[in-house]
């Protein structure tokens, strides 16, 4: 499957999360803080190239590409999200919101399971303070929540290599960003 493909798989997956994400919102109420960058800073955050093709395929194709590679491959490989706006900035979070990764997206409204196989909600301390009664959703509730593995082994189906979330996320939007820039160098080369 070729690059862009990919990217139009991830897409689909991204598409069916958003919906279930605002359904799940809706239910349970649960919202981040508005301009609370915690989750883009406060750790590092591991991705797979595959989850920011499509922000790639998109940067990489605006007027503005040349400002993001430099941006992107300039980035440490630990720090903040390369995407994370500017603190100086009038309005704060995600430059790419639209297009963010699978993990961004499944932060704070998604679940992993505990050592018994309970739902344990993915969240920062924010919205679990605001929050407690979905950290760990009795039985009846459970019909609602968004478990991260079953997105997780959606996007690893789509690319069972480029899916693994093995790499710090700035690298992991490195490796995508040179994945669509040798997909442009091919289709020139044609």
């Amino acid at each position: 499957m070729g690059t862009l493909d990919l990217s139009m798989k991830v897409e689909e997956i991204f598409k069916d999360l958003e919906t279930r994400i605002r359904e799940f919102k809706c239910v349970s109420g649960i919202r981040c803080v508005e301009g609370c960058t915690e989750c883009c800073k406060d750790k590092p955050v591991y991705a797979s190239p595959l989850e920011f093709l499509p922000a790639a395929f998109e940067l990489l194709s605006g007027r503005d590409r040349e400002i993001w590679i430099e941006r992107v491959f300039s980035a440490p490989l630990l720090g903040p999200c390369v995407f994370l706006k500017d603190k100086a900035l009038e309005r704060r979070g995600c430059s790419i919101y639209e297009k963010r990764g699978l993990i961004c997206r499944l932060f704070g409204f998604s679940y992993g399971k505990d050592k018994e196989g309970n739902p344990i909600l993915l969240a920062c301390r924010h919205i679990k303070e605001r929050s407690p009664t979905w950290i760990s959703p009795p039985p009846e509730k459970r019909a609602e929540i968004i478990l991260a593995s079953d997105y997780g082994m959606r996007l690893l189906s789509v690319d069972p290599v480029r899916g693994r979330p093995s790499y710090p996320i700035n690298e992991a939007i490195q490796k995508s960003f040179e994945m669509v820039g040798f997909y442009h160098r091919y289709r020139e080369a044609c």
